[in-house]
């Protein structure tokens, strides 16, 4: 049996209660004992409504989040809160707002540039070239490498955030909620995006959205968490003919479907 690429194991994660009132103490458990592996290669969904957790799991698996208690795992290894250069190379977060995620005083190709000077991925003669490579992989042309963020359109900027994850050259793609901020129609372009990159490039994806139908369109396995728990898991054609708990059903339901009257129900 292979050894997973991301394993954790129990992990809590809680934070101080800001809105506790004074001589109050206490603390919001965001995630509460959850064990999950995740094969390489996958393309895993973890979903959820806002609060329940997901985007603080994910945190912690990069690194950015410390956990109470528990273990993150890499092929294997504890993590142990020790992130070097490498290990950061290899797990990427493409974060939720494209419109925050980028400096908006950098030209885009710069953006690309600095982490490939930093991280030495390619000789300072070959920067522009790779960065045009990159942003080809996420279907921009090469011009817009001499762009500020301000001059490109939601979906341009979250396919610059995706270029400068592909940057570090990653094993996995953490995707937190990349789509939501975006119109339907670009959704659906960013999707495709992430299609082609796992086909093209093997990557692991974890996935993190509120939407059940997006996910549905990406992933083969599926994660529901509820109040920081993992209350259901399983493939999307076992979890969506037949669901098992009463917070997944929920979530189903409340998917637009095509042939009521009017449309959508």
């Amino acid at each position: 049996m292979s050894t997973p690429i991301v394993e954790l194991r129990d992990l809590s994660v809680s934070f101080a209660n800001r809105g506790a009132g004074r001589g109050q103490r206490g603390r919001v458990i965001a995630v509460d004992g959850v064990s999950l592996s995740v094969e390489r290669g996958e393309c895993i969904g973890i979903v959820g409504e806002s609060g329940c957790g997901k985007s603080t799991l994910v945190r912690t698996v990069v690194g950015l989040q410390k956990p109470d208690s528990g273990e993150v795992l890499i092929d294997g290894a504890p993590v142990d809160g020790q992130w070097d250069r490498a290990r950061r190379r290899r797990i990427q977060l493409v974060f939720q707002d494209p419109y925050s995620a980028l400096n908006p005083a950098m030209k885009v190709g710069d953006v690309l540039g600095e982490l490939l000077a930093v991280h030495r991925l390619v000789p300072r003669h070959s920067i522009r070239e790779r960065s045009a490579e990159l942003f080809a992989a996420v279907g921009l042309p090469p011009h817009y490498l001499d762009v500020h963020p301000r001059a490109l359109s939601g979906g341009q900027r979250q396919r610059v955030s995706i270029a400068r994850a592909l940057a570090l050259e990653p094993e996995v793609l953490l995707a937190d909620e990349v789509v939501s901020a975006l119109d339907v129609s670009i959704q659906a372009d960013i999707l495709n995006v992430l299609i082609r990159l796992r086909r093209d490039l093997g990557l692991t994806v974890m996935f993190i959205s509120h939407d059940l139908a997006v996910v549905r369109q990406l992933c083969e396995r599926v994660v529901v968490m509820h109040r920081g728990r993992i209350v259901e898991s399983g493939s999307i054609n076992s979890v969506f003919s037949d669901p098992q708990d009463d917070y997944t059903r929920t979530l189903l339901a409340s998917i637009p479907r095509v042939g009521a009257r009017g449309g959508y129900t």
